[in-house]
């Protein structure tokens, strides 16, 4: 039976829960917002499927492939829409369009991010744009299987340690299932983001209806996360210019590493190489990389894996606009998270002991807002990031950490 000792061995992907025959284990949250298996040794029959699928402890065999492209969907007000070139949409149309199912991540009638499907075009945009916290995953894991089984093209997009999940839950390989992960930077506390969503609904006295964590207001460069919108039942949107300096979920919660899962700073799945058919990440050196794509509305560097994957292609091309690009050099500038767990805030213990006590306000200026010489850190951090010569210095740290 599945038992979890260290909290930095578990992902909270949930394939244990929906592989249990006897549906024993349960997906609790912790005192952090985090779920984790719980099991009722009562019921337990100890089959050790939980164990068989974990995929931190049990890991499939990565493709190979690589060929990466920076990719811009066509359709310019969907790109628009998205966190960066919109190829989540062109792969869920054709998915769609072909009689399939795209599952995603998108906000349910809680504001809570769930992994949930859809079968129709014109629901794609719920699943646009980033969600910064982890998803419920639920029975999707099971939804995918059916689905698979009756024939259907599948579509999966998730974390890596989902897509890995999800394939040791179905212990078997499906012609009909494409896979895609993006590069994370860690998975943020759902507890944390309530606790953010409630302030804005006291703050602005409205019901939150959708909350878009990255906009393209101020075009799309290395600062487009300090752009983010607020949507109220009213109609009404707040966005980052008018609430100021208390808007800081994003910028600061999120980007101090302070609210992440506990694996996330210590992740198995970074690694060029990735079990899922495709790999995105943002090209925010698109001037560099792939100049006749670069028109301030977004775009993604998609890494190609597998052979089904590469089949699929060219019937991508009629939604899209592509470049071929060189994969190390993609990672050098814009994804070296792909290779390297980001290190926890040094107060994140602190952090989340404060958790229920103070207002969010109150824990953004305990633990979050710099000052004296940490200020100082972050102007050079900025400054060295806008001469291009921070990523150069992380790689060179990557390296010798190896």
């Amino acid at each position: 039976m599945i038992h979890i000792t260290n909290k930095s061995d578990c992902c909270g992907c949930a394939a244990c829960e929906q592989i249990c025959p006897k549906n024993c284990i349960t997906m609790t949250q912790d005192s952090e917002g985090f779920l984790y298996p719980t099991v009722d040794e009562n019921a337990c029959v100890n089959c050790g499927r939980c164990d068989s699928v974990c995929p931190i402890h049990n890991k499939r065999e990565a493709h190979s492939l690589l060929k990466a492209f920076a990719f811009n969907l066509k359709d310019k007000e969907a790109r628009y829409e998205s966190a960066s070139g919109g190829f989540f949409t062109a792969i869920a149309t054709h998915v769609i369009k072909s009689g399939g199912v795209a599952f995603g991540v998108a906000f349910n009638s809680k504001m809570q991010a769930v992994t949930t499907f859809t079968e129709k075009e014109n629901d794609i945009q719920k699943f646009r744009n980033s969600k910064y916290v982890q998803s419920i995953i639920g029975d999707s894991y099971k939804q995918v299987k059916n689905f698979l089984k009756q024939g259907r093209l599948v579509l999966f997009s998730g974390t890596p340690c989902q897509v890995q999940g999800l394939l040791n839950f179905l212990g078997k390989t499906y012609d009909n299932l494409l896979t895609m992960d993006f590069v994370c930077h860690g998975v943020p506390s759902p507890k944390v983001f309530e606790k953010y969503k409630l302030y804005l609904e006291n703050y602005h006295k409205g019901k939150l209806t959708n909350y878009i964590f990255r906009t393209k207001r101020k075009g799309y460069n290395g600062n487009v996360c300090s752009c983010a919108s607020a949507v109220f039942d009213d109609g009404s949107i707040i966005k980052t210019e008018e609430l100021g300096s208390n808007f800081r979920f994003m910028k600061e919660a999120f980007f101090a590493e302070i609210s992440s899962r506990p694996i996330c700073h210590q992740c198995s799945f970074k690694d060029k190489e990735r079990v899922s058919d495709f790999t995105v990440f943002d090209c925010w050196s698109v001037k560099k990389m792939a100049p006749q794509l670069s028109d301030g509305l977004g775009t993604s560097l998609l890494v190609v894996n597998s052979e089904n994957g590469e089949q699929l292609i060219p019937q991508l091309e009629k939604y899209s606009l592509m470049k071929v690009v060189d994969l190390d050099r993609a990672i050098l500038l814009d994804g070296l998270v792909m290779l390297h767990s980001v290190p926890a805030h040094p107060r994140r213990k602190e952090f989340f002991g404060d958790l229920d006590t103070l207002t969010i306000e109150q824990l953004m200026d305990k633990y979050l807002t710099p000052k004296g010489m940490a200020k100082i850190k972050i102007y050079v951090r900025d400054f060295l990031d806008h001469l291009g010569l921070l990523r150069y210095i992380r790689h060179i740290k990557y390296n010798l950490k190896k």
